[in-house]
């Protein structure tokens, strides 16, 4: 599962994971921002472990959280 929201969940092979990942990390905080969609992208675990990302109302001034970025935020 590369990505889950309410009621909806994205899976891919394991093999097209890096790719899915990469386009999100590159493309879609910046797509929610000129579209006027106040998100958050959040991620559940490492790369490594294929954590998924989900979305989520704004926290703070936040494009993007998760263990990626700080391992003391919680995993969601």
């Amino acid at each position: 599962m590369v990505l889950c929201g309410i009621n909806k969940c994205y899976i891919v092979h394991s093999d097209a994971y890096p790719v899915y990942e990469d386009l999100i990390r590159k493309y879609m905080a910046n797509y929610f921002l000129q579209n006027g969609f106040s998100l958050t992208i959040s991620k559940t675990g490492y790369s490594y472990d294929m954590g998924c990302f989900s979305v989520e109302p704004r926290i703070g001034n936040f494009d993007y959280i998760g263990l990626d970025n700080d391992v003391t935020k919680t995993v969601f």
